[in-house]
């Protein structure tokens, strides 16, 4: 390939190298790109492209065809699908490529489109043209920048033609093009990273020889969220949109870091069928071996001047082996895509844009895809700022080990003035599985996260059964060494079951279960024996395999090592009749809810579930056989082998949910859905006449339809017709035998737009959002200090508007809307005297979030002005668990929320006082909810959260009367010392405290069961609707029971002793 002419290329990258194009985001560099394709030339041969490009290699089958035209195998044979052609939109003129899947499928037995045929097209350029040979032997490690201007096309963005695709594999029998032929999608057809690193947009090495300085390539592709690796458009769909790479797979190059393969997921999020500019540079990572990668790429796109860092592994695809090379195009026959180039190029050394920025380099160890990870070592986070001057605060670090922040557990090195810091963790626990999220911000406020999945099992401390080492007539071996089952044949139905038992493999070639070698992160135990780490893959719904061995006789939580190409189940059963027989009977034990992992060889530990996703852990002792079953799987999973870990869990006994419907965070349910659950018996039988239901916080008890099942029943609810777009939340409870309780939270959403979202009246001392008062702007905020509270709403669906506190509310504006809310952030002197009576006779539903307005020289809902505020996080001692407040909201054994609501906040530097806590006692009538939670806080005890009713006399100097619902849930910081009282009212909510918000926001705007009194035959008779409701008795309005029987209307005997009623 040298004998390209070089004075030929020379004249190209003169030309080119500080040319102006259009729709330029970024300058160039000083001194120009050392190539640069401008997407406006393409020779179909060789030469190729603008004369310096080659596509003779093994990626390629470029016929040279234009896109476009007659495609007809027996009558137009030349035309094949896809190829390539210069087009040109406005005043940018560019290269479409399209590759439409592998056309070879389609042309019946006439082989008119054989190879070449467009099933792959990858043009590349050999850098030595452009630079010394040696300088370009190393050019990743030593520092290399692309540039590129590109989208995939659509048909409602794009113009040109665009061939319809023909999917590899899905050719069916019939004549063309009624033969599996599919329109080009709408969402437009992009591309996965494959074959080692190749894609849309690749650079590699390859190398000088040294070890220093292996040979490898990084690819960039562009990606939408239905493409897959292969023709099957079911199975491993990316579900996302936006620039792909190569992910983390290692200290050196390998071939295992294409999408899905790697365990680190470096995603650039954009919508790619739109044109974008991206500004690529790369180098060598600072410590390959403990960051498991071997580069580091950062990302600026579209003028944006601060980068996205990325930590990939150089992969070992190459097929242009004369030296280093850029390429272009996708070379993976199974898959399918369209590209638009307006430009290619690259210079030699890692070039910032002008005033790019570099956000800290950090190093999480574990890296992610660990496996077998010693706890003890701890979690570290190894941090470099790469800016001049900028360094690394204490404050710059947030730690979220499996949902929860842990960042105040920290040790962290050195001083806020120091650029490299190391911060460590030491609470991880063996045997767990963990997902670390890691954000590091430096001092000028550049920020990178870091996401590492690993896990801390101990081998030999738990038991692992090998996928391929299914029993053989019910025979098996305890802890078998590698390839132990080699050979070893079984019985169709009583040791597997099988929908293809004709296929088979070498491992058992005599047993019809489909096995393959897998890609999962090499165990020593197969390195060591030199045996291949078999899978199960060509999974069916229906299938099964028998597992025997000898279990310890301690609690286990077992694990399915799996990787799945889309959203899959299987289940683990107990064989509860002789295993060495057919006909055997089993007991369901739990399910393994498989989520996409994005591809089949895209491993994960997937714990047993119920189907709530809540973990089961078992007690399984002496020889036992277990079956591990296919629900719901169409040949896209593989699993490697189940793993039943020593994590000090409890067992699970009680009774539990083998299917729910919908299934928990479902989307786009049907509006005549109903709600079905079936739940199965635990170590004692489940209770049918245990069974409960809340549906939207309201009893819907009565009107379930419980069916008693062999193993268990079915539990059925119908809501009669559920509104379009809206989300709805159902609580079931049940118990066994022996009266132990369990209880599920669940919501779905419903198909179809929601209508208008209720109307909230937000009072506050600012405007609007993006404009806080005057005092406010001139303390520093730069937006109101209660936005976020806003925004939460708005981000719900709810029509928010603000309006400006006064002490002379206009009733009719406020009768408008659905509910009020008065903010933290308001002057208390505004709800006092006459203004305490305005507010008190708004008859609207009103929450107040502040709890000075509540003292009894205000609005006086409390007897007395005692305030103190929060000095920590803050948990709830929750006094009605049942209440829809708290609804999804994890309680302890105590009812006390298991995380906090709110925290103390900063501003500027300065932390800021907690939530204000009136600390007297509420007026008669009102019913405090729940109370501060926090040992050793002055406000501890206090009522955070509190209901009124109409009617209520409130405890102000004039006595009034309650015109309408209240609820006071008191959130918000009270401004520091020093600062402007307008400053109060920054959002202050942490862990659950979203939840209960929303959840009393929706509560106040649920219509109000209406209840009528009256008097017949000497008895007292309550009417409410809907109907649906509960009655409930209280002698002192804390505690309230069921009235027994119940419904509308109820007759109550005069003579029954004094009590409160209501209807819930």
């Amino acid at each position: 390939m040298k004998a390209i002419p070089t004075v030929l290329a020379c004249a190209v990258v003169a030309s080119l190298a500080l040319s102006v194009r259009a729709a330029q985001a970024f300058p160039d560099p000083a001194d120009g790109w050392t190539y640069l394709y401008n997407g406006d030339q393409l020779q179909t041969g060789e030469p190729a492209l603008d004369g310096t490009w080659t596509h003779d290699n093994g990626s390629d089958a470029f016929a040279g065809d234009e896109i476009g035209g007659v495609l007809d195998p027996l009558n137009n044979p030349d035309n094949r699908p896809g190829g390539a052609m210069i087009l040109t939109e406005g005043d940018t003129t560019f290269l479409r490529m399209q590759d439409t899947g592998d056309p070879r499928d389609y042309d019946g037995d006439l082989g008119t489109w054989s190879d070449p045929s467009n099933r792959k097209i990858y043009f590349g350029h050999y850098l030595f043209q452009d630079l010394p040979e040696a300088d370009t032997l190393a050019i990743l490690d030593e520092g290399v920048t692309l540039t590129f201007r590109a989208r995939i096309p659509t048909p409602g963005k794009a113009t040109g033609p665009l061939d319809p695709l023909h999917r590899n594999g899905q050719n069916t029998d019939a004549p063309y093009p009624d033969n599996g032929v599919v329109p080009y999608p709408e969402g437009g057809d992009g591309y996965l990273t494959s074959d080692g690193a190749k894609g849309n947009f690749v650079i590699r090495q390859i190398g000088d020889g040294t070890p220093d300085h292996p040979g490898g390539a990084i690819a960039l592709s562009l990606t939408v969220p239905d493409d897959t690796p292969g023709g099957n458009p079911n199975s491993g769909r990316a579900g996302f949109a936006g620039l792909t790479m190569n992910e983390r797979s290692g200290p050196v190059p390998s071939g295992n870091v294409d999408f899905g393969e790697g365990s680190g997921v470096n995603n650039f999020p954009l919508d790619p069928t739109d044109w974008h500019e991206f500004w690529i540079a790369i180098r060598k990572t600072r410590n390959p071996d403990k960051a498991q990668a071997t580069h580091d790429v950062f990302v600026w796109r579209d003028g944006n001047l601060v980068a996205t860092a990325h930590k990939v592994t150089a992969g070992t695809g190459s097929d242009l082996d004369a030296g280093s090379f850029i390429a272009t195009g996708g070379s993976a026959t199974p898959q399918n895509w369209a590209l638009d180039v307006d430009w290619f190029g690259y210079k030699k050394g890692f070039v910032l844009p002008e005033g790019g920025q570099v956000p800290p380099d950090v190093i999480v160890t574990p890296a992610g895809g660990a496996m077998n990870y010693d706890a003890a070592q701890g979690l570290s986070i190894d941090v470099e700022a790469n800016m001049p001057g900028s360094t690394i605060p204490n404050s710059g670090f947030e730690v979220i080990l499996n949902g929860q922040d842990v960042t105040d557990q920290l040790t962290i090195s050195g001083s806020d003035s120091d650029p490299i810091r190391t911060a460590t963790f030491n609470g991880l626990a063996p045997n767990q599985v963990y997902t670390a999220v890691v954000r590091v911000t430096d001092s000028t406020g550049l920020t990178t996260e870091v996401v590492s999945d690993f896990d801390t099992f101990v081998e030999g401390t738990g038991l692992v059964i090998e996928s391929e080492d299914f029993n053989f007539y019910g025979l098996f071996f305890d802890d078998p060494p590698p390839g132990a089952y080699q050979d070893a044949q079984g019985a169709m139905d009583v040791d597997w079951s099988d929908t293809t038992p004709e296929t088979t493999s070498t491992y058992r070639p005599l047993d019809g279960v489909d096995l393959d070698d897998n890609n999962d992160v090499a165990r020593q135990k197969f390195v060591d024996a030199q045996v291949p780490d078999y899978q199960v893959v060509g999974v069916e719904s229906g299938e099964w395999l028998n597992y025997t061995r000898t279990f310890p006789g301690k609690v286990l939580t077992p694990y399915l090592r799996a990787g799945a190409g889309a959203d899959r189940l299987l289940r683990l059963d107990l064989v509860t009749s002789d295993p060495t027989q057919p006909n055997q009977t089993t007991k369901p034990l739990g399910l393994f809810v498989a989520k996409q992992t994005r591809t089949v060889n895209t491993y994960k530990y997937i714990p047993l579930t119920d189907a709530f996703g809540v973990p089961r852990s078992l007690n399984l002792s002496g020889e036992t056989a277990v079956r591990l079953t296919a629900v719901d799987v169409q040949n896209d999973v593989n699993h490697n082998y189940l793993l039943f870990a020593d994590a000090g869990a409890s067992a699970s006994t009680l009774p539990w949910a083998i299917s729910v419907s919908p299934a928990p965070d479902a989307q786009a349910v049907p509006v005549d859905a109903t709600i079905a659950v079936s739940l199965v018996d635990g170590q004692n039988a489940l209770d049918p006449a245990s069974i409960q239901m809340m549906f939207d916080g309201q009893d819907v008890t009565a009107s379930l339809t419980v069916v008693d099942t062999p193993e268990g029943a079915d539990v059925i609810y119908d809501p009669a017709g559920l509104t379009e777009g809206s989300t709805h939340t159902v609580e079931l409870t049940y118990a066994d035998t022996t009266g132990a309780t369990d209880t599920r939270t669940w919501s779905f959403k419903v198909e179809g737009e929601a209508p208008a979202g209720a109307k909230i009246a937000w009072v506050s001392f600012h405007p609007a959002d993006d404009t806080p008062s005057d005092a406010a702007a001139a303390a520093g905020f730069t937006e109101a200090p209660d936005a976020a509270y806003t925004r939460l709403l708005a981000q719900h669906g709810y029509q928010v508007t603000r309006i400006v506190t006064s002490a002379t509310p206009d009733p009719d504006l406020l009768k408008s809307f659905d509910l009020v809310i008065i903010s933290r952030s308001v002057p208390s002197n505004h709800y006092q005297n006459a203004g305490a009576t305005a507010w008190n006779s708004i008859e609207t539903p009103m929450m107040i979030l502040g709890g000075y307005v509540l003292r009894s020289s205000r609005m006086g809902f409390t007897t007395g002005t005692t305030m103190v505020d929060t000095v920590g996080p803050a948990r709830l001692q929750v006094l009605d668990p049942g209440h829809p407040i708290f609804q999804g909201v994890p309680l302890d054994a105590n009812n006390v929320t298991v995380n906090p609501y709110t925290d103390v906040v900063t501003f500027n530097d300065q932390v800021q006082r907690g939530v204000s806590i009136n600390m007297n006692p509420l007026v008669p009538g009102g019913i405090p909810l729940a109370r501060i939670a926090a040992e050793g806080d002055p406000a501890n005890g206090g009522v955070a959260v509190a209901e009124f009713w109409p009617g209520t006399v409130m405890a102000d100097g004039t006595h009034d009367v309650l015109a309408g619902h209240r609820l006071v849930f008191l959130t918000g910081s009270r401004e520091a010392s020093g600062l402007t009282s307008q400053g109060a009212g920054i959002f202050d909510m942490v862990g659950d405290g979203e939840q209960l918000l929303l959840n009393a926001v929706a509560y106040m705007l649920i219509p109000k069961t209406k209840m009528s009194i009256a008097l017949q035959d000497g008895n007292v008779v309550i009417s409410w609707e809907p109907a649906m409701g509960t009655l409930q008795k209280s002698t002192d309005l804390k505690t309230w029971t069921p009235v027994e029987g119940a419904t509308s209307p109820a007759t109550i005997p005069l003579d029954a002793s004094p009590a409160f009623y209501r209807v819930r």
